[in-house]
């Protein structure tokens, strides 16, 4: 593999400590291994400040 698109998220309705769990801490680990496993492309979607139009 030589890409890896993360797209994890909490989700806006969580507290603040799985936030950091999950969007920090989650993408420092991919990350890492990614590194670790020659993968040379990481890419990562985030949807922050998004709002639907309707």
């Amino acid at each position: 593999m030589d890409a890896v698109v993360f797209t994890a998220g909490s989700g806006g309705h969580t507290g603040p400590e799985k936030t950091i769990d999950v969007d920090q801490n989650g993408a420092v680990r991919l990350i890492m291994d990614c590194k670790k496993h020659g993968v040379r492309r990481f890419v990562m979607v985030s949807a922050i400040g998004a709002r639907s139009q309707q």
